[in-house]
């Protein structure tokens, strides 16, 4: 089910984790992305990052073009700086805890490291265009996405 119109989409409580024991909790949801076979993954909503990552082992799933055929496109944050493969768009499907879909077309890039194998990075390339996100960690820990009005 789809909610018309520009209201609240959702609050999505509880997804605040520790993905790793050195860093704070995180706000972390679970995205269906569509590819040639859909594919459920927990990401990391990431507001300093430009678009979303994935390990490279999950390529193929995305297209039927080897890694060598896709350019490399510099990236770099955090962790330093590296190359990716980027795929645009890749549908996204958030389901909401009321039971709503929230879809949007991101940008991924595909990275040759393991962290993102057990939880991809949700960055802000065609989310944070198409929705405005607030994240709340008191008293509870929430993330907000309301549709923007284009």
């Amino acid at each position: 089910m789809k909610i018309p119109g520009y209201e609240l989409y959702f609050a999505h409580m509880k997804t605040y984790a520790v993905i790793d024991k050195m860093l704070p909790q995180t706000p972390i949801i679970q995205v269906v992305l569509k590819g040639l076979t859909d594919f459920s993954h927990m990401m990391k909503v990431d507001s300093g990052a430009d678009f979303s990552l994935l390990s490279m082992e999950y390529f193929q799933m995305f297209t039927n073009d080897s890694p060598e055929s896709v350019a490399d496109t510099p990236i770099g944050g955090v962790g330093g700086r590296r190359t990716a493969k980027v795929i645009s768009p890749i549908k996204a499907i958030i389901e909401t805890e009321n039971n709503y879909e929230v879809e949007c077309n991101i940008t991924v890039g595909f990275v040759e490291d393991s962290r993102y194998s057990m939880c991809g990075l949700l960055g802000r390339k065609g989310l944070f265009d198409k929705f405005t996100i607030a994240f709340q960690s008191y008293p509870n820990e929430c993330l907000y996405l309301q549709n923007n009005r284009i």
